[in-house]
């Protein structure tokens, strides 16, 4: 089965901490994929929350990063 969690942190640094370590470590014999969420903004587009393109967008955006974690490397 595909796996994948969504894990909220208290602040970008411990986040940041999260994909570095864990982005491309093996669990139980399957790679690990992990990166930060993107967040669906009102206009129907995608946005990373610490990305942001303008300081219009950096002021709408989510203030908790989530990485994502996928741990399926199979085409299901």
């Amino acid at each position: 089965s595909k796996g994948f969690a969504t894990i909220l942190f208290q602040d970008a640094e411990g986040a940041q901490k999260a994909i570095e370590k864990f982005n491309g470590y093996e669990f139980q014999g399957r790679k690990m994929f992990v990166r930060e969420d993107q967040f669906l903004k009102e206009d129907g587009t995608y946005t990373r929350s610490r990305r942001s393109s303008s300081q219009k967008e950096a002021d709408n955006a989510p203030t908790q990063k989530a990485p994502v974690v996928d741990t399926d490397d199979r085409d299901d």
